[in-house]
Parts: C-alpha cells; structure tokens; sequence
C-alpha cells in the first residue's frame, strides 16, 4: 500500500510517519479527512475523540461515514472504515467530549506526538492549546466553513493561539448557518499534511479563500501572552457548563447529572437526546438551546 509514498518521499520518511502516535480531536469533515489520509501515508497509531454521532446531513463531507453508520457514535464508525483500509492500525476511541480533565487523561495516558484539531469550536481549541503547552505536544489548527479556510501549526511550542486571540472569538458561523463544500475541508487537510509530511517547522500559516492560498508568518510570541510566556493556565480552571451550538443541523451540546454507566438515547418528539457518563449531552434536532433545555428537563422529570 505504501510503495508509492516510499518511492516519492524515501522509505525512512514513511516509516518515521509509520511510528507516529497521532491524537485527533473531532470526527467530523476535517478528522475524517485527515485520519483518511494519514492512514494511507502509513500512520498506524490513532487516538480518535469525539462525543458525536453520525447523521444524514453528515454524510456529503465526513468521508468516512455511509449511510450505514447514521446514529452510530463517530469515532467507532470512524474506527471500522479505517481498519478496512489498514487493519494492522492501532485506534484508541474516546467517545467523549473534550473537556480539561478527560483531554488531560487521555494525554496521560497515551504518548503523544501530534494533536491535530478537527473541532468546530474554539473554547476546545483553547483547551487544546492550553494543554499542549503543558506537554510541550506539537498541534496543527485547522478550521474551514464556506469556501475559506485556515491551517495553522503549532509546532515549536514558541507561541499559541492566545498569541494570536486574546479570547474566545464571538461568532454564529457554523456549516450549518454558512455552508461547506467537500473540496475546501480537503484543500485544508491536504495542506495540513503536507506540513507533518515536511515536518515543517517554518512557522507560517495558511488561508484558503476558493482556489487562493496565502501563507503568512505566524505573529511572534507576545510578550504579554497569558499562556505561552506567563504559564498561567487559567482558561483550563473556566467552567464549561454551557450550550454551545455544533456545527451541524439543529445540533447543541449541554451537560447532565445523571449517574449513569453507559451511554444513553432518548427521543423527545423530533428530538434524539444522547447522554453520556461524563456528564455531556448531544442534542439532535432542536431549533435552538432553549428548546434543547426543554427537551433535557422532560428527560429528567421522567426519572
């Protein structure tokens, strides 16, 4: 499978690719594209996270999905179509939501030598930040909604993302709201892994808008940055219990105190509720977070 990577990029090359234990945060258009190509580079060791399940409107970006997977957990669905493309690979799922503590863990857990974000939202990118800093662990940023895109990597540990925002930027803009096309989320991973290809270290930064491509320096690691010259971890200590709308059709994520074992479903009228032990809730098909709240309280007052 491999003899035509070896034969461009040397055999020493791949098999270092080979080697690399890779952690990928988000199963959606961007972790499965990445994961996709990664695995026939030869990457054969995965940790793979995310809460989400898939559905319908997923399956015209996430390649890894078929109809057959609809109301699977991702990173399963994920893990099974990768394994038919190499089933000597090692995948570790975690089907759980990114929070400080069970990102820390699974950090704790696993060596690490790339975290390569695949989110949709950036009080998790944040975390992510955060917490390769303290391990000193190489990440790549990406993002695209629309037809733009932007890839950013962070692997001098030299500076970060607060460098660059001082705080969680305020926007709408999802997928859903905007809209995305298969052949801009590819344009933005195939940058992102030419880079852990090249093992660049460059420190430049990319935009995508259509078919234009810019590369800019990545700023300069501020002297007054809370993270990465100060060490104050203190986003990592900011409570997360709140709504947050996910990329996705009528998708909105909230927390529970349920004591549960395993992961749950409920269905409220049009809406698919999934619960999980760690405290995340998955709210599929509600118009808007209230009606997501609603939705969770008739859960509960049934209990």
């Amino acid at each position: 499978m491999l003899s035509r990577a070896k034969t461009l990029l040397g055999e020493s090359r791949v098999d270092e690719l080979t080697r690399m234990n890779i952690c990928l945060i988000g199963m959606g258009a961007l972790g499965c594209a990445y994961a996709d190509q990664l695995i026939r580079l030869g990457v054969k060791n995965f940790i793979i996270v995310d809460q989400d399940i898939v559905e319908s409107s997923n399956l015209g970006r996430q390649t890894l999905y078929t109809h057959g997977d609809i109301h699977q957990l991702k990173v399963f669905a994920a893990r099974d179509r990768l394994l038919s493309i190499a089933p000597d690979t090692q995948i570790t799922c975690y089907p759980e939501h990114v929070t400080v503590d069970s990102l820390n863990d699974i950090l704790q857990a696993h060596p690490i030598d790339l975290i390569i974000d695949g989110t949709d939202n950036f009080h998790t990118r944040f975390v992510i930040n955060q917490l390769s800093l303290k391990y000193q662990i190489p990440w790549l940023y990406s993002a695209c909604i629309g037809r733009k895109g932007t890839v950013i990597p962070f692997f001098n540990n030299d500076r970060c993302l607060h460098c660059l925002f001082d705080y969680v930027p305020n926007t709408e803009d999802t997928c859903s709201t905007v809209g995305i096309i298969p052949p801009t989320v590819q344009f933005v991973v195939s940058i992102g892994v030419q880079l852990i290809i090249d093992n660049d270290h460059s420190d430049n930064m990319y935009y995508i808008d259509r078919l234009n491509l810019t590369k800019l320096p990545i700023p300069n690691r501020r002297e007054d940055c809370v993270s990465c010259h100060d060490g104050n971890f203190s986003y990592m200590e900011q409570s997360t219990d709140h709504i947050i709308k996910r990329c996705g059709d009528n998708i909105f994520e909230l927390s529970h105190t349920k004591m549960i074992q395993s992961i749950e479903r409920h269905q409220v009228g049009d809406i698919w509720i999934t619960l999980f032990p760690n405290g995340r809730v998955m709210c599929h098909g509600a118009r808007s977070g209230d009606e997501a709240t609603r939705a969770l309280s008739s859960i509960k007052s049934k209990e």
